[in-house]
């Protein structure tokens, strides 16, 4: 069988060690993608990171393919750089404290396989932790019980996903612009793939663990300046 190649793109900033673990969850659903000829490459963008986590990233360089170091202070902007930097068909993203379930690269990509239209596929579900308990289930939207108004007051996926590269190439995230009111590039990045055909797909029983430690300096800084996103085309979108 031909192998079909996906990129998972990590994200780093102030893990430490925790970002080990997250390592060690994609290449364990790497190993299980290979088993229907997937070839998964890991690459890792340490944006503004701190020292205890470019350290320790460097003493296991061996697990990845490519490591960045930027310093753009803007998740958005280091996974645009990941995209860039990629020579992948397709790609997906993790955050550097997070866990996938084994199956997540494969039934991604299944997914993607399957279907006939341009598709981002998500977790089926997302389950929180660390200083948070709970289980959100993320459904697709051609379902009936997503509502479009919803998406003017909340987002209903975050980055981690996976998708052909030129999903990002073609919607490349914006700069945040915090001090002006603007921020959550992610919940942006969702509404303009959507706007410009691409659908928004699940893929069945995969789970994203997503830690949730105490609040960055950039995500407190969003929250309390009360920010929202940079879109201005709401009457097309509904």
């Amino acid at each position: 069988m031909k192998k079909t190649e996906i990129n998972i793109c990590i994200t780093a900033h102030n893990e430490g060690i925790l970002i080990g673990l997250t390592l060690e969850s994609i290449l364990k659903a790497k190993k299980f993608a290979s088993n229907i000829g997937i070839e998964t490459v890991i690459s890792i963008c340490v944006d503004a990171g701190d020292q205890k986590t470019k350290d320790f990233i460097c003493n296991n360089e061996e697990k990845v393919q490519k490591i960045l170091f930027t310093d753009f202070k803007d998740q958005g902007l280091a996974r645009n750089k990941l995209v860039n930097e990629s020579k992948s068909e397709y790609l997906g993203f993790m955050d550097g404290d997070d866990l996938c379930s084994e199956n997540w690269i494969a039934a991604s990509f299944k997914k993607i396989l399957n279907s006939d239209q341009k598709v981002i596929i998500h977790p089926e579900l997302n389950w929180f932790f660390d200083n948070q308990n709970s289980i959100l289930l993320n459904i697709e939207d051609e379902n009936t019980l997503f509502d479009k108004e919803y998406y003017l007051q909340h987002n209903y996926y975050d980055a981690l996903c996976i998708a052909p590269r030129e999903a990002w190439l073609e919607n490349p995230y914006c700069t945040r612009q915090i001090k002006k009111g603007f921020a959550y590039e992610d919940w942006l990045w969702n509404i303009e793939t959507r706007l410009a055909g691409w659908k928004h797909k699940v893929a069945k029983d995969t789970i994203i663990f997503k830690r949730r430690r105490k609040m960055n300096s950039q995500n407190l800084a969003a929250s309390r300046s009360k920010n929202t996103i940079n879109f201005s085309n709401w009457k097309e979108f509904l």
